[in-house]
């Protein structure tokens, strides 16, 4: 009994553990707004779209066409960080000297972007239409990419050298003539789960899509009801521009969270599972010992009982056996929860809950106690009716 109650304490503790990051993951700030936008892929076939004036010319036709759509609030299109991830590359900030190579994430967007995607502009405007369609060297830079600065210094209106718009390292993205690789910072926007839901927000810079035109484009749209429901209708605008192009999706911001949480949801339902067969074992174990031993002491309990034992007192003389088993089981089983819970943190990356977990330990043990006390009382009840006379006519 003693072990089915410590194997239950570590089972409960590391469900509790599993949980609580859980709901921590599940109230975190994404930063952005998931609901009711929708991303479509779009790969250019390098064949047909060979240079970067006609790939970024059919971007453009393709997002106007798109915010056109009835229903469609805002759209945006870029190549990439709608919403998470982003090509890498290393920056420089102009007036400082780095020891070390350092990298930035890139977004390649469109005007409507922070519109399309929820987030608020903290600081100077957003990269407009104008600058966008003449491939200007602009950017907006999120809350992490400011604090590269020196506190109190204003990120707006300095430079910043990026090498990835100066060499793209990869011979299928294409740059406009005469390509520069400084930048000028216009505006600051808040900072959003841009790696994923689980990392801190990442230093960020968002730059006009055309400035890079890889052999293909992602399009958000946010609209006022059901985004896939204008699903068709996208593809007819892209069919009308080119019938062979092909259309990868629909995917929404909700679906992307969801799977980016579906492991810890995984693992959270598993340990739940196991963690609830061992409490019923638990239960288990503790009503069959100590129906067991009542058994066993019918006799000594009626000559107690006969002697002036009042029925509080056989209850207090089970309860204290109980209590015992189960109070060592306890003990047992939160030193080996220590080690489980450190276990668990190194394999499984909780979020945002400590090994120690003050509130998942305590309530470990306020619902085995609980549990116990109950599995305890009907052996004691029934030992309190035990008949004195029946137990010295045996005797």
């Amino acid at each position: 009994m003693i072990a089915e109650v410590a194997l239950s304490v570590v089972l409960l503790v590391s469900a509790g553990l599993t949980i609580r990051s859980f709901i921590a993951l599940q109230q975190v700030d994404l930063g952005f707004r998931p609901e009711r936008v929708m991303t479509v892929g779009l790969p250019l076939p390098p064949q047909h779209y060979a240079t970067w004036d006609q790939r970024n010319r059919f971007a453009q036709e393709l997002l106007e066409r798109a915010r056109n759509l009835p229903g469609v609030q805002a759209a945006t299109i870029g190549n990439g960080g709608l919403p998470f991830g982003g090509p890498q590359s290393a920056f420089a900030i102009e007036g400082q000297t780095d020891a070390e190579t350092r990298q930035i994430m890139l977004q390649l967007v469109s005007a409507d972007y922070l519109r399309t995607v929820g987030v608020p502009l903290r600081q100077g405007r957003m990269l407009t239409e104008q600058e966008i369609n003449g491939s200007q060297t602009v950017a907006v830079i999120n809350e992490a990419a400011a604090k590269l600065w020196p506190a109190g210094e204003n990120p707006v209106g300095r430079h910043l050298r990026l090498d990835l718009l100066d060499k793209p390292g990869s011979p299928a993205v294409l740059t406009p003539t005469n390509a520069s690789a400084y930048v000028t910072i216009v505006g600051v926007c808040g900072n959003t789960r841009n790696d994923d839901v689980r990392n801190d927000p990442q230093p960020a810079v968002l730059l006009p899509y055309t400035l890079l035109a890889p052999p293909g484009r992602t399009l958000a749209v946010r609209t006022q009801g059901d985004p896939k429901s204008l699903m068709n209708a996208l593809r007819t605008q892209v069919r009308e521009m080119d019938r062979e192009q092909p259309v990868n999706g629909p995917t929404t911001f909700e679906e992307e969270v969801g799977f980016r949480t579906a492991q810890p949801r995984f693992i959270m339902a598993l340990f739940s599972l196991f963690a609830a067969l061992g409490l019923a074992l638990a239960m288990a174990g503790i009503y069959s010992v100590l129906s067991y031993l009542v058994s066993r002491r019918t006799r000594e309990i009626g000559v107690r009982m006969a002697l002036g034992a009042r029925r509080t007192d056989v209850l207090r003389l089970i309860f204290k056996t109980g209590g015992r088993l189960v109070g060592m089981g306890i003990v047992i089983g939160i030193l080996a929860g220590f080690g489980a819970a450190r276990l668990l943190r190194s394999q499984l990356d909780l979020f945002q809950v400590t090994t120690a977990d003050p509130a998942s330990f305590s309530g470990v043990i306020a619902l085995l106690s609980a549990v116990a006390l109950v599995a305890c009382y009907l052996p004691a009840r029934r030992a309190t009716k035990v008949d004195p006379m029946e137990a010295l006519r045996y005797e």
